[in-house]
């Protein structure tokens, strides 16, 4: 295993299925005070990685040395993947499995291979995200919610993300331009992402010369669209359908109903029949949020264990454990969500799909919707409503 030799010297012996062990978070818990970067970031470094039978090491604590020489932990490659490494093939458009799975590898690579810019590039794009995770962590330390910080820093910080990854190669999208494809990171696609990723890493982890490193790494960076299918900003939005307008507009209108049901939050369900409220991107780490963190933690913990399985004992398993825990795309698009979607797809007169918007985009309670729309017209209308501003209400 490539697994950096001072963080193995650090490990912990505990019994392989321990019970006991807490996975959610507690106020005073070291992770909340510890960020690196991002949200993903700081849940996928909250798991623990299983390095023998009984021998597990909290992700934050082992570096995984990726084939290109980088040294990133769990976290760090989860909140890179896919928003800041990844190909021009958005995983899901894959018509066939075998074709999604060729998709996956190579968007890993993008980070864990590439050995002309990634070496160089990744380390500053983590610069570049752990100021605001220093910003992050002083407000918490000072008892303000987290998303007040990243609605405050968002706008530069996409900015500097946007002009480091602007000169990629042909094939490598920006950071800007990876955001404009990102159908992966939402609804069932990411459904379809993840099982992609994940089973890859599984079948990586089953040969008998496979490392169990880039076993993890894998799954890190299919762990990230399961991340985004907690995300209740992610769920619902009908994010093809918001997209190829001039200038973009359309994809600017899947951010105002992904922003919305982010701020605002969702009522979920899961498999193994839990209901709670699920909040969105910049929420994670709010006090709102400790419900969805205990039970999101679990369908991570799960994923990761699953790669070990598939390591030490050869075991694929018949179904996704995650999936028991993580939000249902039923339940998020029940006509009983105190939130009215602001876009929704139904059939016109024709039998033909057609995406309506909410008639009144300030009345957020009210379903009533409209047809005769357009792109421009709506975001003008939401931006002049004030109601879009950092932290949205339900209630007008």
């Amino acid at each position: 295993m490539c697994l950096d030799l001072w963080a193995v010297l650090k490990r912990r012996k505990k019994p392989l299925y321990n019970h006991e062990r807490k996975l959610g978070y507690r106020d005073d818990q070291e992770v909340s005070t510890k960020f690196i970067f991002a949200e993903h970031c700081l849940q996928g470094n909250a798991v623990y990685l299983k390095v023998g039978v009984d021998t597990e090491i909290p992700a934050r604590n082992l570096p995984l040395r990726l084939p290109n020489g980088l040294s990133l932990t769990y976290g760090e490659i989860l909140g890179l993947a896919g928003d800041l490494y990844g190909t021009d093939q958005p995983i899901s458009d894959g018509v066939t499995q075998n074709e999604r799975h060729h998709r996956f590898l190579k968007a890993f690579d993008t980070l864990a291979s590439d050995t002309k810019y990634a070496p160089e590039e990744a380390p500053k794009l983590l610069e570049i995200l752990h100021d605001e995770m220093e910003e992050i962590k002083k407000a918490i330390q000072a008892g303000k919610p987290a998303s007040e910080v990243h609605n405050r820093l968002k706008v530069d910080l996409g900015k500097r993300l946007g002009f480091a990854t602007l000169f990629r190669p042909s094939g490598i999208p920006s950071f800007l331009g990876l955001a404009l494809i990102n159908y992966d990171h939402f609804g069932t696609d990411s459904e379809t992402a993840y099982n992609t990723g994940h089973n890859a890493a599984i079948q990586y982890a089953l040969r008998t010369d496979s490392d169990l490193a880039v076993a993890y790494a894998m799954n890190a960076f299919a762990d990230h669209f399961l991340h985004d299918h907690f995300s209740s900003g992610h769920l619902r939005v009908p994010r093809r359908q918001l997209h190829g307008s001039t200038l973009n507009v359309a994809d600017a209108c899947s951010k105002l109903m992904h922003d919305e049901d982010s701020c605002i939050g969702l009522k979920v369900s899961n498999q193994n029949g839990d209901s709670w409220t699920a909040y969105g991107d910049s929420r994670l780490f709010d006090d709102v949020s400790k419900r969805h963190r205990e039970i999101f933690i679990k369908a991570q913990q799960a994923s990761v264990d699953e790669i070990f399985q598939a390591w030490r004992y050869k075991i694929v398993p018949p179904t996704f454990k995650a999936w028991k825990y993580a939000p249902t795309i039923e339940s998020a698009l029940s006509p009983h969500q105190p939130l009215a979607p602001l876009f929704v797809m139904s059939t016109g007169e024709d039998k033909k799909p057609v995406l309506l918007r909410r008639r009144n985009v300030s009345d957020r309670k009210t379903k009533d919707y409209i047809s005769d729309w357009t792109y421009t017209g709506t975001v003008i209308k939401c931006r002049w409503s004030g109601r879009w501003h950092y932290p949205m209400s339900l209630d007008e």
